[in-house]
């Protein structure tokens, strides 16, 4: 038994580090963020963190993959519902997906910049990016095929759809700042919800069966 309580404190420790990671580099960026103060933030000793983490790299690849994690499972999740027509199943991954950019936007900007600055920065993520990415377009491909073929829309490439989705979520987000500097009257919230609404309309406009083929 104490073995696994020690395992369980080990646990949170290190999700603690994770989280004050992620919160020290969208604030200070990667030059900027500094492990003594992640250390702080979390709650741990100095030692504590170089156990689970021996430098900031390897420390920034984590925080990356964890979110990546968490977003691939928001992308994949919504083709594993059943009973839902393929309209329902495109509707449900942009909605989640533009759930998941607004309520991450700091992490996105982020990640967009430290991305431009830093290439090198995500080399080890890489493979898993591309390998999810794979997955989940095969899987949606399989059903835009199995539409297309029922006359139910037009046929359509996966991954153009899928890069399409990413687009737009990522834009209405890392846009809001912009467009309430000049629109000071602006309703965060209506906002918000209007631009969720258009972006689903948008790429569900694409699969009309009218549309010209992508294939």
């Amino acid at each position: 038994m104490p073995d696994n309580k020690s395992k369980e404190l080990k646990c949170c420790k290190k999700d603690a580090i994770l989280q004050a990671a992620e919160e020290v580099f969208i604030q200070k960026g990667y030059d900027g963020a500094r492990m003594v103060e992640i250390a702080n933030r979390a709650g741990v000793g100095h030692p504590l963190l170089h156990y689970h983490f021996s430098n900031k790299e390897m420390l920034f690849h984590q925080v990356v993959q964890r979110k990546f994690c968490i977003l691939s499972q928001t992308l994949w999740g919504s083709l594993e519902e059943k009973e839902l027509e393929i309209r329902d199943y495109i509707a449900t991954m942009v909605s989640r997906h533009f759930d998941f950019v607004h309520q991450h936007g700091d992490y996105i900007r982020f990640i967009i910049k430290e991305l431009d600055m830093y290439p090198e920065l995500f080399t080890e993520n890489r493979a898993l990016v591309l390998e999810q990415f794979k997955k989940t377009s095969d899987r949606l491909q399989d059903l835009l095929d199995k539409a297309a073929a029922n006359g139910e829309i037009c046929s359509v490439k996966a991954e153009n759809l899928l890069i399409d989705i990413l687009s737009l979520n990522v834009f209405s987000t890392c846009t809001k700042t912009l467009i309430k500097s000049f629109k000071e009257d602006m309703d965060e919230k209506s906002f918000i919800e209007n631009r969720k609404a258009e972006n689903i309309k948008m790429i569900l406009g694409r699969l009309r069966p009218e549309n010209n083929s992508e294939k």
